[in-house]
């Protein structure tokens, strides 16, 4: 049987808050691996929250707080003499992060203390909103214990380009995709059920007042968005040529959309900035590109982009959160039945988002 899938049953007004006729949404849809990643810090022009949360739970021994208080990269916490894997574990490499399961040694008087530790791959490879962003809307869910949405509990972060890392509880449960096929139908309906609720409190829930993601002390931070985006993507941002957000409207959002796929091709084409990345730009062209070819859909592009300048156009929903990365993988269930969902991971495409963007769909 295929991994479960939740459509259309997450509230009433599916059918309702659909976006009108975008002129981009074939074109974005056609081009979605042109989408880019939000790599560079802008100033704070809205709050989401005004709530600061404290850094450690009260509730973890105070020889915890003191080591994740001494440490400021994944380096220290690896070299440290008080960690040590946890038996059986091997390095997990995902798509942009390690992660490791991890003892903390807290003294003769206390167990080993379990933990997770995930840090980026390769740093110039993420956005610089990304662990920001993973972190900040962790702590959102923490912080409003109405939208019952459960989360690990962070010990320490750094979201310093460099030194990015998140320390946070292990969760002792199973990946959903991993034990789908094996669990009883009763269970899976009542995961179902349990991930339907979810959905539900990020789109009736919550509200914000700008889209973009979620930074640690609540503030808005830009939107993680497209970060499967071609090669070299990261740098063109960097040149700060368009608005990474936040955004305080949809009109906002989708012309940001257009510019970064104009500028992304206009340097990788017309410029002399990417030609490190060139070789890698045409592969990638290679493989998604059937007929037109790459000056055809930058041509494409423009076109679209002037036209919804000339044009803009805006529409009125709520801004609700999103995960933005909402599979199996990232839903951590209980080992036994009945199966109870432990934990919601992975939220670096998090956020607030206009509610027909925000999560519809679960595989």
């Amino acid at each position: 049987m295929a991994s479960p899938t939740v459509v259309g049953e997450v509230d009433q007004h599916d059918n309702s808050t659909q976006l009108p006729p975008l002129v981009l949404s074939t074109f974005v849809k056609s081009f979605e691996f042109l989408s880019t990643k939000d790599d560079i810090q802008v100033q704070l022009r809205a709050l989401l929250d005004h709530d600061v949360p404290p850094q450690f739970p009260p509730s973890i021994p105070e020889a915890v707080r003191t080591f994740f208080s001494s440490v400021a990269s994944p380096t220290e916490i690896l070299s440290s003499k008080l960690v040590s894997r946890v038996e059986g574990t091997d390095v997990i490499k995902g798509g942009y992060n390690f992660v490791h399961i991890l003892n903390l040694d807290i003294g003769q008087s206390h167990p080993l203390f379990p933990f997770v530790l995930r840090f980026p791959i390769d740093p110039d490879f993420i956005s610089r909103s990304q662990t920001r962003t993973a972190v900040g809307c962790m702590l959102y869910c923490q912080r409003h214990t109405e939208l019952n949405i459960p989360t690990p509990v962070v010990y320490a972060y750094n979201c310093t380009y460099g030194s990015e890392f998140i320390a946070m509880e292990y969760l002792d449960g199973d990946t959903l995709s991993h034990v789908w096929l094996d669990i009883p139908e009763e269970d899976r309906q009542n995961v179902i059920n349990q991930i339907v609720e979810i959905m539900r409190s990020m789109r009736t829930k919550a509200n914000f007042r700008v889209i973009g993601g979620i930074s640690p002390d609540g503030s808005a931070c830009p939107l993680v968005d497209g970060m499967d985006g071609g090669v070299g993507m990261g740098l063109v941002e960097s040149f700060g040529l368009y608005d990474t957000g936040p955004y305080e409207s949809v009109r906002e959002y989708v012309q940001a959309v257009f510019d970064r796929q104009f500028h992304y091709l206009d340097q990788i084409l017309h410029k002399s900035t990417l030609l490190a990345h060139e070789a890698k730009f045409k592969e990638e062209m290679m493989s998604c590109l059937r007929v037109s070819t790459p000056e055809e859909i930058f041509e494409r592009v423009k076109s679209k982009r002037d036209g919804f300048r000339a044009h803009p156009y805006d529409c009125e929903h709520p801004f609700v959160l999103r995960h933005g990365d909402l599979h199996g993988r990232n839903v951590i269930v209980s080992h036994s039945s009945p199966r109870c969902i432990l934990g919601i991971i992975d939220w670096d495409f998090g956020g607030s988002h206009v509610l027909p963007f925000a999560d519809d769909y679960f595989e």
